[in-house]
């Protein structure tokens, strides 16, 4: 019986319900079940599948609406027998003229019935007599009309006359073929639509509840345990019934593509837009954010500490209100001050981390009480370790690697047990999909066993990982994943002054190593087109003649113009520039590095050490910058990330790519991100101190800043 199946909302219900509980087992608050009745219960009056006051009948939406028609209004199906060809044709022959006896007898008897009713008899009574012929089933579809929320009418009235949707909400049955309503006839707008229920709808409920109740967490987390197989995603079917036919199931489509950081942003804001529940989304703990990265990079603790820092002296607001295009990348602004702190100690230019490496390891080496982090130990900890992960865990190795053998793909599955979850009694494979099944069991005897191992759920995996690993299984080099920099001092880079005068360091730079960092084109607004260095606009002489060509007017006017216009300073001056611009700051910075380094003892053995270390170098007082586009205003494509990538020192495209892993974001957003960050903060603190100069740059700039700052 039709009564007897669930409709969509009642499967995606119990898919909720479903998800919600593997999420509480795999470390969210309990508390997280409340919300989310909540807000369902929400979105489906919001959607106006129910009333509040009254037992009105449920308003559905147009995409996906044929079976819940079916259920609501009782729609049977109609039973149709295929006809069977017979050897024989005198028996198709005698079967035929049979029913075409049949049929033209009730004719007549119908007929004579008519007739013989008494010409007076009134036409009403007759009219009732017919009507009370036909089925109740007839009844009700003649009677019932279909109705559609207000979101579904709205569309429908784009695409159609009022008269003719009016046919259609008459159309129970579904005999009407001029307008099939398939996805791919309405907008994007309309498709994506909060109203549109789907999958990705109830996976944006759960990350909107994670918000409210502000559970540890967070989107990349929720993606992971999605990709490593924790949470379900794709098949729903064992969060019901097993004795249930899946004929009787209304459940959704699996998703073809997975879901992306940005565009699952802004599907979670609208949907909390469109439940008004955009002022109980609140900010994460940052702070703590920022200490569970730290703690899934191995970071030393002094970093965390600095990064806390930071985020204080920042303060972020990253507030979602009702106009928001998405919500805040908050682990994206944590993991981008990870990489600011970084940068401003170590430099990250391809050669001042590497001679603070040798700083280090020469420190290390004189059997101090502490222990000096060895920045490029750290580097090739991060590299190894995300190797033999990605050897043993495929869900990794798929993110970095689009080109993964055919029989790695077998060996997972066969690992995974994935051919056991299949029953073809139930669940019809299409005929590719059963020739692949049949490819697999033909190989499962002669591949041979995956290196692929099971982890469990975690925070920060790779860590975990990592140990499980070395505990476990025999590596090569294995001693590096049991390698910690928890405790790791950087007091040789923040106070620096004891340790210098014990190597006989008489140098020390106001600037990082490398002085030809350049890796990309200076800065380009939208409306215009500036470089760093032009600063007023530049008059070009017309010279007045009687006669000349048309080319050599052109060819003149350029090349006068290249020379007056487009002259670029070169890089040394600007350096020199900089340098005795500066002399007060770095006058200042001397006298507190003097200050703070006081409070560090060591016993230093007394040996020859001149010349091991002849020059230190200070980063974080000439500052490099790499902003390619406003990172407000435009997004860089794939190609030009991929260039921009490549340009970058080897260092910090390594800790990019692990950092935009963590996160679960592409290289692009998360470089966009950094950028927005290392504007807000450079240039703010630059603007603090000189609020009383006029600042050429900060002029400049101005536009970019302000919209950098209103994103903060």
């Amino acid at each position: 019986c039709e009564l007897q199946k669930p409709s969509c909302w009642e499967c995606y219900n119990v898919i909720l319900k479903g998800l919600t509980s593997e999420l509480i087992e795999l470390g969210a608050k309990p508390e997280l079940k409340v919300v989310m009745k909540c807000l369902w219960m929400k979105y489906l009056h919001k959607s106006e599948v129910f009333d509040i006051k009254s037992n009105r009948t449920p308003k559905l939406s147009i995409i996906g609406s044929k079976k819940d028609i079916a259920i609501l209004y009782n729609v049977k199906k109609r039973r149709r027998r295929r006809s069977t060809a017979s050897s024989i044709s005198t028996t198709l022959s005698i079967t035929r003229q049979r029913s075409k006896k049949k049929r033209e007898f009730v004719q007549s008897q119908y007929e004579e019935l008519t007739l013989s009713q008494s010409l007076s008899q009134s036409t009403s009574l007759l009219g009732e007599t017919l009507s009370s012929l036909k089925s109740d089933s007839e009844k009700s579809e003649h009677s019932a009309k279909i109705e559609y929320n207000k979101y579904s009418k709205a569309e429908l009235k784009n695409i159609m006359s009022k008269a003719h949707l009016k046919k259609h909400k008459f159309d129970i049955s579904g005999d009407m073929t001029c307008h099939k309503f398939l996805t791919k006839d309405f907008k994007g707008k309309f498709t994506n639509n909060p109203s549109v229920l789907t999958v990705q709808t109830l996976y944006c409920l759960l990350y909107i509840g994670l918000l409210i109740i502000q559970d540890s967490t967070q989107l990349s987390d929720l993606f992971r345990f999605i990709r490593e197989g924790h949470l379900s995603y794709g098949s729903f079917r064992h969060y019901f019934d097993e004795e249930a036919k899946d004929e009787t199931l209304n459940l959704p489509l699996p998703q073809q593509i997975f879901f992306a950081n940005l565009p699952f942003r802004k599907k979670s804001a609208k949907l909390a837009q469109f439940l008004d529940v955009a002022q109980y989304i609140k900010k994460p703990d940052l702070i703590k954010l920022c200490q569970q990265f730290c703690k899934e990079m191995n970071l030393p603790e002094e970093v965390t500490h600095c990064v806390e820092k930071i985020i204080k002296y920042s303060k972020p607001q990253m507030i979602f209100k009702n106009n928001s295009p998405e919500i805040p990348n908050y682990e994206g602004r944590v993991m981008c001050c990870i990489i600011y702190v970084l940068k401003l100690i170590f430099g990250l230019d391809g050669v001042t981390e590497k001679r603070f490496s040798t700083y280090a390891n020469l420190l290390n080496s004189q059997n101090l009480n502490i222990k000096m982090f060895v920045f490029g130990d750290w580097l090739e900890y991060l590299r190894y370790r995300k190797v033999v992960i990605k050897k043993y865990n495929m869900v990794a190795n798929l993110m970095d690697n689009d080109n993964i053998v055919g029989e790695d793909y077998i060996k997972y599955f066969l690992n995974q047990n994935i051919q056991s979850k299949f029953k073809p009694s139930k669940i019809k494979l299409q005929k590719e999909a059963n020739d692949y099944m049949q490819i697999l069991s033909m190989f499962a005897d002669s591949c041979s066993v995956s290196n692929d191992r099971k982890f469990e759920a975690s925070l920060t995996p790779f860590l975990d990982y990592s140990q499980h690993l070395y505990k476990e299984e025999q590596i090569p080099f294995r001693n590096i994943l049991n390698t910690s920099f928890f405790n790791d001092s950087l007091s040789f880079l923040l106070k620096p002054n004891k340790y210098l005068r014990a190597l006989n360091t008489k140098l020390v730079k106001n600037c990082g190593g490398n002085d030809k960092i350049i890796t990309e084109d200076p800065l380009c607004f939208q409306e215009k087109t500036r470089t760093f260095w032009s600063r007023r606009k530049k008059n070009i002489t017309v010279r007045l003649c009687d006669s000349i060509s048309e080319e050599q007017d052109v060819s003149e006017y350029l090349k006068s113009f290249k020379k007056e216009s487009m002259c670029a300073t070169k890089v040394d001056i600007l350096l020199d520039n900089y340098q005795k611009s500066n002399k007060k700051v770095f006058k200042h910075n001397k006298g507190t590095l003097e200050i703070i380094s006081e409070d560090i003892e060591f016993n230093f053995p007394n040996f020859e050490t001149s010349g091991l270390y002849p020059e230190h170098f200070n980063p974080f007082e000439r500052y490099w910058l790499n902003i390619s586009t406003s990172p407000t205003y435009a997004y860089l494509s794939r190609s030009e990330m991929h260039d921009i990538l490549n340009k970058l020192p080897f260092s910090l495209r390594v800790i990019m790519k692990e950092c935009s892993r963590i996160t679960e974001q592409n290289l692009r957003n998360l470089y966009n991100e950094f950028e927005l960050t290392e504007l807000c903060l450079v240039y703010r603190c630059y603007i603090n101190i000189n609020k009383k100069k006029h600042n050429p740059d900060v002029t400049v700039y101005s536009n970019i800043l302000k919209s950098c700052i209103r994103r903060w």
